[in-house]
């Protein structure tokens, strides 16, 4: 298995090895713990063969792995989650949510005003407009709270092997995202990816071309399953700027990634299309099918540029469809 520099890799091995020339003790003590019986011991450990030959992400350390394996879930946790559940923690007046990785931590949003409590990926300066992906302990996230397991959009959708759902969301721990996501839409995507779509994922910052009848409407991806448009106008030539889920937007179409303008027009950096593109949503803006539609808009956000080679290609057919037209006529 290929070596990274933030992973780790569960091992087993015998015990003269792993200690070399080093001394050993054995250390039992933890107040914060019920340690478990000797039997329960072993059986949990026996439990955790299956992940001999993974990958963890080396933040983990070897303290929250083998305190997870001597005393088990601390006693406020109501019963161990499976890695890549959802879960759902009851709030006084709301639904707090988090994807269990394993080893008694989740992976979960933390609103602005949390960015600076401790936990891996709390390091960022937070903005007022941003959520900051963390790992942390469930006993910590849940605290008194009651919480379930809530894969409630499992009979809709078919979720990722357990094994992929952890990896995905060790990979984003550490990363500010735009808040309006809310912590329920990033983690369905951690558990479901893109439902519904067989096609390569697109990255963020990406232009997508959505095949209608009779034309091409575009879409920048922002992450998370989310794409940001120019929705047709609802009165007159004002339009909506518009997040949706891509697989909503896209239907029974078909879709795919066309950066086709790179050459012309370098793109710039993906977090600053995202971004400026969050900026956008919920705004209203004039809109115009020759000079201001759904191309032009994705573009402009990509490179700056705004282009529209549906319409270029539609002008440069009107000569000869005259033509053909008057030739009917005659």
């Amino acid at each position: 298995m290929s070596a990274a520099k933030d992973k780790a890799l569960v091992k087993m091995e015998l015990l003269s090895m792993v200690i070399g020339t080093d001394k050993q003790q054995t250390n039992k003590n933890d107040d914060r713990y019920q340690l478990l019986s000797d039997s329960k011991t072993v059986q949990q450990a026996l439990k955790t063969l299956k992940e001999v030959g993974n990958e963890v992400l080396y933040k983990l350390m070897e303290d929250y792995f083998l305190n997870c394996l001597r005393n088990g879930i601390p006693s406020g946790i109501q019963r161990e989650p499976k890695p890549g559940d959802l879960l759902e923690i009851f709030r006084t007046n709301y639904s707090y949510w988090a994807v269990y990785v394993g080893y008694d931590c989740v992976v979960h949003l933390a609103p602005p005003h949390q960015h600076v409590s401790v936990g891996v990926g709390s390091q960022k300066s937070a903005r007022k407009d941003t959520a900051l992906v963390k790992m942390e302990r469930l006993s910590v996230v849940a605290g008194n709270d009651k919480y379930q397991v809530n894969n409630k959009h499992d009979d809709e959708y078919q979720p990722l092997p357990p094994n992929k759902i952890v990896q995905r969301a060790f990979k984003e721990v550490g990363n500010e995202v735009f808040y309006k996501l809310i912590q329920e839409y990033f983690l369905t995507y951690l558990r479901y990816g893109i439902p519904g779509s067989n096609q390569q994922e697109p990255k963020p910052g990406d232009l997508i071309e959505i095949f209608r009848r009779g034309y091409s409407h575009w879409a920048v991806y922002v992450g998370y399953g989310c794409v940001v448009h120019l929705a047709p106008p609802l009165i007159a030539d004002i339009a909506p700027l518009k997040r949706e889920l891509l697989y909503v937007m896209v239907g029974s179409n078909r879709y795919q990634v066309n950066n086709k303008y790179d050459a012309s027009d370098p793109p710039l950096p993906p977090s600053r299309i995202v971004r400026r593109a969050w900026k956008l949503v919920g705004k209203m803006v004039p809109y115009n099918l020759l000079h201001n539609n759904c191309e032009h808009f994705a573009t402009r956000l990509r490179s700056g540029v705004p282009r529209s080679d549906q319409i270029t290609n539609a002008l440069l057919k009107l000569p000869s469809l005259a033509v053909n037209l008057m030739e009917l006529m005659q």
